[in-house]
Parts: structure tokens; sequence; C-alpha cells
């Protein structure tokens, strides 16, 4: 059985056992209070997902190079809250062109519009998820603006269920006023929701 390389930020490391479970804990070791955590693994140059790790026993790693890549936790969330804002740019203005679409009557590229508006309301969503434990935010307890936060997730969530059914059911009528009048405030409360989030110190 051939042994593998591993390197964490290009420094050859030795883990217990010759495979990726053990090669990730050596790295987590030597990474521990640090302040620092792994970001990015590549196995022969070749970049392993987050979904690839759901059995990482089933990774082969024989004879292979792999390395590791560790960043600061804090400031990959402060990244990856501005993505999100970038986001929401992105559903406001794929919701404008959706109202577009329905004052031309076109209403399958205005239904293509909403869907894809729900998607990245979803990434959204999930991106939230991830990164208000390192930003020290417990969703499940902490307030936002006198509210449970859990509570501004969950009435996003309900709308976006309004939205499918609306889609499912070819309420032009129900998308197009919700478009002009709901959404838009929806986009203004979660704008400034990311921006405090991204202001919060834990």
């Amino acid at each position: 059985m051939g042994v593998m390389a591993v390197y964490l930020d290009e420094q050859e490391i030795v883990p217990e056992s010759n495979d990726l479970q053990s090669a990730l804990d050596k790295a987590e070791d030597m990474l521990e209070g640090k302040g620092r955590i792994v970001v990015e693994v590549k196995i022969d140059g070749e970049l392993i997902l987050g979904e690839d790790f759901d059995d990482v026993g089933d990774v082969d790693t024989e004879a292979k190079q792999i390395d590791f890549l560790s960043g600061d936790p804090d400031e990959l969330a402060d990244e990856a809250l501005r993505e999100l804002l970038a986001s929401l740019d992105e559903v406001r203005t794929l919701q404008v062109e959706a109202a577009e679409h329905f004052q031309q009557d076109l209403v399958q590229e205005a239904m293509g519009k909403i869907s894809a508006c729900i998607v990245v309301w979803q990434q959204v969503i999930h991106g939230i998820s991830l990164v208000s434990p390192i930003k020290g935010i417990d969703l499940e307890v902490d307030e936002y603006e006198g509210k449970p936060i859990l509570e501004l997730v969950g009435r996003l969530s309900d709308r976006l269920i309004d939205l499918k059914s609306m889609i499912e059911s070819g309420d032009t009528l129900g998308l197009a006023d919700v478009l002009v009048y709901e959404w838009p405030e929806a986009i203004d409360s979660w704008e400034k929701f990311v921006g405090w989030l991204l202001a919060h110190d834990e």
C-alpha cells in the first residue's frame, strides 16, 4: 500500500494512519488554539467538496498527496456575509425583471425569474445558518431588533413556501402583487440584518 503525503499550508505533517480522517484529525489538532480552521482540502490537486466528506472512509487516499489549507474563520464569515449581500442585490434585480415581464405579459419568463429568486433566497438562509455560529450567534436563542432571529428566518421560509404555491397554481396576479408590495421590504430588512451580522463580534 502506498503511503499518502499530507501537507497543511504547504508544511508536511504526519498523521497516525494512512487515511483521510486521520490526516484531517492531525491537521485540526495542529490548528487548535491558533484561531484557524481547515477551509480547503485537495487530493492530488483535486478540490474535495463538503458533500464528499459525508463518509470520509470511502475517500481513496492511497499513494496520493493531500493538501489542507487553513483560514481565519472570522475573516471567512465576513467574506461569506458580503457575498450574501451581493446575493440580495441579485434577488432585487431578479424581482424587478420578473415584475417587468409580468407587465409585458411574458408570464413564463417572469415565472423563471421568480424561481431563480427562490433559489437565491434559499442560499441566503443556508449561508446564515453556517455563518451565525462563527459570529457567536445562536439562531434559536438570540434576538434581532427585539425579536427572535429564528422568527425572522421562519417568516422568510413561509414566504418562500407561499411563492412556490403561487407558481404551482399559476397565480400570476398574486405573484405580481407580492413582487411590488411585499418583497422589496423583505430585501431591505434582510440587507439590514446581514449588515448587523457583519458588524457583530463574538
